[in-house]
């Protein structure tokens, strides 16, 4: 009865983006996403060598190919198991043909950074970067196969310390439509970053996590805020619209700043500055979607907390999809 339930049931099939059209330049590795896990990896301990772009795009092919022969059991490859964007992409329908085309990039290859995050989801890796990334992006641009209109995500570590950074921005603005989404500690100024403000080309996330000196210290293990609220203030000063294109994140680390007075803080400086845009999330490394660990019950409080005073104060609140999925295995009926 089990074989003809398995025989007759309808299959599923795993149609997802980044598999067919995403890059992550990670800094040892070259995979197609930028995931909780790591999905396929298509050259492990990358170390600058010439990328063969049709190699990539057959090893996609071959993975699209087993997705749709349904003869495993789960439609999701084994690389991609507890992705917490997979099932989203589960269809009725079989993949359709695709084009050799990348229309995400992920830009990770440099993981030293100028902050010492007391939370870092990536402390413990190799630090500073084993290939340089701008040859790999002009390669792709010079083949066509980067889309104009890409979404581009660069972090680290803190990529705005590496080398080439500037010409990296330089290279996107110019050669890509779309904006660049950066991550980044806001520790060093930049004029490119500058500059792609002023061509309205860019995002950009900072991790505040806190809205006095002491607390950020004690987070960052730098005494920084001030640094970056007067580069906050130097980017709006080139063009006041950057106030619009700057997320201040506010990550919850628990007996640290998970308390009302240090939320109210943070929102005040986000006011004083004008910035339009914050981000709510919870430690990754503690509460991640690889543990059954929940968030304490008080949490949720501090999130309606921060919601109404982002709110009282015209402050978007930007959703966290990888934080909402950590949410739900403890969320409050």
């Amino acid at each position: 009865m089990n074989f003809l339930k398995k025989l007759f049931r309808k299959k599923k099939y795993l149609n997802c983006p980044y598999m067919k059209h995403s890059l992550h330049f990670f800094h040892d590795e070259i995979r197609a996403c930028c995931s909780n896990v790591k999905g396929p990896v298509f050259y492990p301990n990358y170390n600058g060598k010439e990328i063969d772009w049709d190699k990539v795009y057959q090893e996609r092919k071959n993975y699209i190919k087993l997705i749709n022969s349904g003869s495993c059991d789960d439609p999701i490859p084994v690389e991609c198991q507890g992705c917490y964007m997979a099932n989203g992409f589960i269809s009725d329908e079989k993949v359709e043909n695709f084009e050799n085309k990348v229309n995400t990039l992920f830009i990770q290859n440099h993981m030293s950074c100028n902050a010492k995050c007391t939370y870092c989801t990536f402390a413990n890796e190799d630090k500073g970067s084993k290939y340089e990334v701008v040859p790999v992006v002009k390669s792709l641009i010079e083949k066509g196969l980067l889309d104009k209109n890409s979404k581009l995500i660069l972090s680290g570590g803190e990529i705005t310390i590496t080398q080439d950074f500037d010409e990296l921005v330089d290279l996107l603005t110019d050669n890509v439509d779309s904006s660049i989404y950066l991550e980044t500690s806001g520790i060093k100024y930049s004029e490119a970053v500058a500059n792609a403000f002023k061509k309205d080309k860019c995002w950009q996330t900072i991790s505040l996590d806190a809205g006095t000196r002491e607390t950020y210290a004690k987070l960052k293990q730098v005494d920084c805020l001030d640094t970056v609220i007067d580069n906050l203030k130097a980017y709006a000063n080139v063009d006041a619209k950057a106030l619009e294109r700057i997320i201040l994140k506010y990550i919850i680390i628990r007996e640290v700043n998970d308390n009302v007075e240090e939320i109210q803080k943070f929102i005040d400086v986000v006011t004083s500055l004008g910035i339009k845009h914050v981000q709510l999330d919870v430690d990754f490394v503690e509460f991640g979607l690889d543990n059954d660990k929940q968030v304490p019950d008080y949490y949720f409080d501090l999130i309606k907390t921060f919601n109404e005073l982002a709110s009282k104060n015209n402050i978007k609140v930007c959703d966290s999809q990888q934080t909402e999925e950590i949410l739900k295995k403890g969320r409050k009926d």
